[in-house]
């Protein structure tokens, strides 16, 4: 595969309003990358790219269980047909881009050593930030594997399954082609989610500008700060009046044993807990509605981001 990536930053969101959060982010790089072109795109400018341009696939777009899995798709079909590079709203950009693509016809990040450890897998690619030509065979194959895939889902693995990076991942594993890049966890991922560094750097607390530097230093482009807003959205509201009242189970306020979900059963307590109780197989689950089969050692556990009181880690009595 040949050719140039096109100079052209994608971003979506549900509208033209960029959450006021990550307002500097995207700042970030525009300012910093002056010469590309710049495109925010919105969920009914996205359907409507599927459906000029990928009519075949429209049916399975507008069949998606989650609005996570077509803001998961629509970035594909958008490097398919345009090229440039793709990057999540909550990425904030450290230097420009242009040397980091320079002779690359298609380059993706890979996560943390940690989060590919939590999918039980030895390596895992983020579609968080994507760069290509248009027309790259191996964005064709994330397409085709898209189209297999049943688009109607219940469990949070399966967005990722789906439409996000464990599919990324499974397809490029078998992809036979050339011209992929795979960009070392330090170029674009230099923590994992929930690390104390991140909210300094976010924050702009004490010590990011050494933080920053130390980044850039280690090869650094840019820096993901892991929202993961789609969670809430998919699980819903949270409904947990009695934290510490939850028969049978210890509550552990505003911290999480990450990874090891079975699947998300929404963000009522009650219904959680009966849904823990049945299962064999569960140890816990958290607020943000997931059911875990396996609770890491207290000393693992992150932080939640802003958790209030009634968030948290709870851990099933086996005594």
């Amino acid at each position: 595969m040949t050719g140039v990536i096109p100079k052209i930053i994608h971003q979506t969101w549900k509208t033209d309003q960029v959450p006021e959060e990550w307002c500097d982010c995207v700042q970030s790089w525009k300012r910093l990358n002056p010469e590309w072109a710049y495109h925010l795109w919105t969920d009914e400018e996205g359907r409507r790219i599927v459906a000029e341009h990928y009519p075949d696939f429209l049916k399975t777009y507008d069949g998606y269980s989650y609005n996570i899995q077509r803001a998961d798709a629509i970035r594909y079909l958008l490097l398919y047909k345009y090229g440039g590079v793709y990057v999540d709203l909550d990425f904030e950009c450290f230097r420009s881009i242009d040397e980091l693509l320079i002779g690359k016809t298609m380059a993706i990040g890979l996560e943390p050593q940690k989060h590919a450890q939590w999918q039980g897998r030895e390596w895992l690619l983020s579609n968080a930030f994507m760069a290509s030509v248009p027309g790259h065979p191996f964005l064709s194959e994330v397409i085709s594997a898209m189209e297999v895939a049943n688009p109607q889902i219940s469990f949070h693995q399966d967005v990722l399954k789906t439409t996000g990076p464990v599919l990324l991942t499974d397809v490029a594993g078998g992809y036979l082609g050339g011209g992929l890049c795979l960009l070392k966890e330090k170029v674009l991922f230099p923590f994992t989610s929930n690390n104390a560094a991140l909210e300094i750097l976010k924050n702009k607390g004490p010590g990011h500008d050494g933080l920053k530097a130390s980044c850039i230093e280690n090869g650094g482009y840019a820096i993901h700060y892991w929202a993961n807003t789609w969670v809430r959205d998919l699980a819903g509201a949270l409904h947990n009046p009695n934290p510490h009242g939850v028969e049978g189970y210890t509550f552990h306020p505003g911290v999480d044993s990450a990874g090891y979900d079975i699947r998300n059963v929404g963000r009522d307590i009650q219904v959680l807990k009966s849904e823990c109780d049945k299962n064999s197989h569960a140890m816990g689950f958290n607020t943000d509605g997931f059911l875990k089969y396996h609770i890491q050692p207290s000393s693992s556990w992150v932080p939640m981001k802003s958790a209030g009181e009634n968030e948290g880690l709870y851990v099933k009595n086996t005594s």
